[in-house]
């Protein structure tokens, strides 16, 4: 056996990871068309048309925020869970928008 007993101390160290972020749910875009796809959990999605051509989406649970520019189409699909989709437009029309609900209780 080794000289050195089991009532030798150790000196512990913690490492912090870099910052994590688990997202509630996926966005795309590629040639005009932003693509929302939701989890199986309970989502909370904002769209906004920012003016001079910006569209912003939210992630309302994390606060992670996403900018598009000439946005033509949009396309949400909320997957399963109790979503929320709101759609903030300052004209008050909201074109080419293609929402979908899965199942759980969805507010749009």
């Amino acid at each position: 056996m080794s000289s050195r007993s089991s009532n030798a101390r150790r000196r512990l160290f913690l490492e912090p990871l870099e910052s994590r972020l688990c997202l509630s749910f996926d966005v795309g875009f590629d040639q005009g068309v932003l693509t929302i796809d939701g989890s199986r959990e309970a989502d909370s999605i904002l769209i906004r048309e920012a003016g001079r051509g910006i569209t912003s989406v939210v992630d309302g649970d994390s606060g992670e925020r996403w900018q598009f520019r000439g946005v033509t189409q949009i396309i949400v699909r909320t997957g399963e869970g109790d979503d929320t989709l709101r759609v903030a437009d300052r004209s008050g029309d909201v074109k080419n928008l293609d929402a979908s609900t899965g199942g759980g209780s969805d507010s749009v």
